[in-house]
């Protein structure tokens, strides 16, 4: 990866290439002031030619516009209004490459939750839930060489016959004698499964078995009583496939976990972002990749929300949940116009807790539901973009699994790849993390995905699976005392970028001013 070089300042000083030179600029920088207003270099420029700016700084503050950039600025002032400079005096950017393109994508709808529960919270909901994860798993594992028989008939087999099964694991136990011990169950009985202790490679392929895995087996009857006894093993798994390719020279860029309103919200890093979405920053090489650029991902917790942990309203420097969306709002219209955005949910987000998530409603960012670029989604959701199948999930149920499988939260890649080969993102009900019983398991992983977006844990992670690029991302706040107090580690201001022409990834770095060490182009970080 290039070097970044990032230069600019905090917002509260103006950098020196706009050091007000003019009694307008001073005038326009002290209403604003007065106003509570932010005003960007370009824009500001721009407002100390207009006569009218006291009326422009009025409309947007009634639009409860944060920060004013100079799309807003031109926005109310289309034409010049008396002898100065007009908009079209000021020099342009030349026009970035992302924006010659219309967006090609296509949200996948079917395997979406619609945000309107079906469920009633009755065990008839439970009980759908789980069918519906076996029936669709039984047929994963019957295409991949399985004849399954029912548990209600494998007394009709032959005690050295060995056959297949397709159960799930309702219970897991480790016995005195270092075997493990499994009870099972299909749509038509349970049995309980022995897997020896003799057996070491097995046993130790065990360990990354969980309550509600659905597998198959190949197994045989015990000489005596009703056991199984256990020859192997397999989850439904993704099949192996290169990472997809695109011919278009465009990117997709990925982040989540800004949390805005929180006290650690590290404000100048993400403005700094912004100013490098919009070509503000960087290097003329920089800027042109950063112009290939056609997609943003937000990957869940745009807002830090009210009350998430305890003592959660400390570390808040906005209490008040309209006002951080406020606040975030007027960030995401700073982004470039031809930008298309899919934005998901998070459990900071407000919206219910348990996953499957619905989209960030619209009563919190009406503008942003106006645009015809901004997708609001749930979490997990399923979008094509420009060809390739992108699953995102903001990750919540992924610390259930961290648990069950004593994977460390540094490794969350290593999470997502447990639950790819599980098929499954509803990593085991009832523990760490709460589900809703909705009729249809929309947590399953019904496609192969070619792109994996999570977040949530706050440490950027990157692997490939099986064709899959699995992008996990950091955040933008430091470490809350009771996440250290977990054992989270935050790897915030890091943005990664997916690019289509050959699947490969790069990192850019926000958390200083340095220019970032260079990534590999061309691989996985």
């Amino acid at each position: 990866m290039n070097d970044i070089p990032i230069t600019t300042n905090p917002p509260e000083k103006q950098p020196a290439a706009f050091s007000p030179t003019s009694h307008r600029t001073n005038e326009v920088l002290e209403y604003a002031q007065q106003k509570g207003l932010m005003i960007q270099p370009s824009a500001l420029e721009l407002l100390s030619t207009k006569s009218d700016y006291v009326q422009i700084l009025d409309a947007l503050s009634l639009e409860n516009t944060f920060i004013i950039t100079q799309a807003h600025v031109e926005r109310k002032s289309p034409r010049a209004s008396d002898g100065s400079s007009s908009p079209e005096s000021i020099p342009s950017k030349p026009k970035p490459l992302a924006a010659e393109y219309s967006p090609n994508y296509r949200i996948l709808n079917h395997l979406n939750y619609s945000g309107s529960s079906e469920s009633k919270g009755k065990a008839l909901d439970f009980l759908h839930l789980f069918q519906d994860k076996y029936t669709f798993l039984h047929a994963e594992l019957k295409d991949r060489g399985y004849q399954p028989k029912s548990l209600a008939k494998i007394d009709r087999q032959g005690r050295d016959t060995e056959f297949d099964i397709v159960v799930m694991v309702s219970e897991k136990k480790n016995t005195k004698n270092g075997h493990v011990l499994l009870a099972i169950e299909d749509l038509e009985g349970n049995a309980k499964a022995l897997i020896p202790a003799s057996d070491t490679e097995l046993i130790e392929k065990a360990k990354r078995l969980t309550d509600d895995d659905v597998i198959g087996m190949k197994v045989k009857m015990a000489r005596q009583g009703e056991l199984l006894i256990v020859k192997e093993f397999s989850w439904p798994d993704l099949p192996q496939r290169k990472p997809r390719t695109s011919d278009i020279d465009l990117g997709l860029v990925v982040t989540s976990d800004i949390h805005i309103g929180s006290k650690l919200f590290l404000r100048p890093w993400w403005e700094k972002f912004i100013q490098w979405m919009n070509g503000e920053v960087g290097s003329d090489s920089e800027k042109a990749r950063v112009g290939k650029l056609k997609y943003l991902v937000i990957a869940g917790d745009c807002v830090d929300g009210i009350g998430v942990y305890p003592n959660h309203i400390n570390e808040l420097e906005v209490k008040d949940i309209y006002e951080q969306y406020n606040q975030f709002q007027s960030y995401i219209q700073q982004l470039p116009e031809h930008l298309e955005l899919f934005i998901t949910p998070g459990n900071h987000d407000p919206c219910r807790w348990h996953d499957p998530q619905p989209p960030v409603m619209k009563e919190f960012v009406p503008e942003l539901y106006a645009q015809k670029n901004i997708h609001f989604l749930p979490s997990p959701s399923w979008v094509e973009i420009e060809g390739q199948k992108t699953l995102i999930y903001h990750g919540s149920g992924l610390i259930g699994g961290m648990f069950a499988m004593n994977i460390p939260p540094t490794k969350p890649e290593e999470v997502i790849k447990e639950l790819l080969i599980k098929r499954d993102l509803m990593s085991v009900y009832g523990t760490k993390h709460p589900y809703a019983p909705e009729p249809k398991a929309y947590m399953l992983v019904r496609e192969h995905p070619d792109i994996y977006i999570g977040g949530d844990n706050h440490y950027n992670a990157y692997a490939q699976y099986r064709g899959t690029t699995i992008i996990n991302n950091g955040c933008w706040q430091t470490t809350s005392a009771y996440a250290a107090s977990k054992g989270f580690i935050a790897t915030p201001g890091r943005v990664p970028q997916f690019l289509f022409k050959n699947a490969s990834l790069r990192e850019s770095r926000f958390d200083k001013a340095d220019p970032a060490p260079p990534t590999p182009e061309g691989g996985i970080p």
